[in-house]
C-alpha cells in the first residue's frame, strides 16, 4: 500500500522543526544581518551581501536535505524494528540465512549474502556476527568478493572451489568480471589451514573434491 502524502501543515511543521535545529547548530556569521534586522521581525531582514545570502541559503538547503534523509532513515529503522522477523534472536536469524544460502549456487552465494547484509543495520550485524556464512569461496566470484568473504569468515572453515574455465558474467548492471588461477590462489593459499574441503579440476574433464 502506497504511503499517503503528508498534509501541508505537517510539512510546514516538519520544516520549521528542522530549520530551528539547523539554526541552533549553525548560527549566522557576525555582521551577516544589519542590527535592525537582527532585532526586528524576520520580514524586515536586510542583507549586507546578496552573494553571502545565496551561499547561506544553499548551505541551509543542503543541511535540510541531509536532515530530512536522516529523519527518513530513522523512521525506516523504527518501522523495521517492529517487524516480527526483527525480533528473532541473532543465532536463529543467522541459521535461517544459512538455510537460505544452501538453496543458491555456490558462485552466487556471497553476492546474495551481501545483498542480505544490506537490507537493514540489524541484518548487517547478524551476518557479520556469523563468520560461517562467509565460508564458501568460489573462483567465479570477482576478486573483491573473494577478499571480502575471506575477511568476514574470520576463523571459520572454508569450502574452496576452483573452475579452470575462464568465466565472465554480469554483476551490478552488466559489469564484466573474471579471476585468474594465479590471482585466486594467491588470495586463498594463506588460508589453507582453514580449508574444510576444496573442489579442484582434474587434468582431464571433470573435477575432484579434496576433503
Amino acid at each position: 500500500m502506497s504511503a499517503k502524502p503528508a498534509s501541508l501543515s505537517k510539512i510546514s511543521l516538519t520544516g520549521q522543526h528542522l530549520l530551528k535545529s539547523i539554526e541552533s547548530e549553525n548560527p549566522l556569521p557576525l555582521g551577516f544581518l544589519s542590527e535592525k534586522a537582527q532585532q526586528g521581525p524576520r520580514e524586515s531582514i536586510q542583507v549586507n551581501d546578496p552573494d553571502e545570502l545565496r551561499a547561506c541559503i544553499l548551505a541551509t538547503v543542503d543541511l535540510l536535505k541531509h536532515r530530512l534523509l536522516e529523519t527518513a532513515a530513522a523512521v525506516c529503522r523504527r518501522h523495521n524494528s517492529l517487524l516480527p522477523v526483527q525480533r528473532l534472536p541473532p543465532e536463529i536469524l543467522s541459521t535461517c540465512f544459512g538455510h537460505a544460502m544452501t538453496e543458491i549456487d555456490s558462485h552466487n552465494r556471497q553476492q546474495r549474502l551481501i545483498q542480505l547484509s544490506n537490507v537493514s543495520s540489524w541484518w548487517h550485524r547478524v551476518t557479520l556476527g556469523a563468520p560461517s556464512l562467509w565460508g564458501v569461496i568460489h573462483s567465479k566470484d570477482p576478486d573483491w568478493i573473494v577478499v571480502l568473504a575471506l575477511e568476514r569468515s574470520k576463523d571459520a572453515t572454508l569450502a574452496v572451489t576452483w573452475y579452470t574455465a575462464s568465466y565472465k558474467g554480469n554483476l551490478r548492471g552488466g559489469e564484466s568480471y573474471s579471476i585468474g588461477a594465479e590471482d585466486f590462489f594467491k588470495l586463498v593459499s594463506p588460508h589453507t589451514n582453514r580449508w574444510r574441503d576444496a573442489t579442484l579440476p582434474k587434468l582431464g574433464s571433470g573435477s575432484t573434491s579434496i576433503d
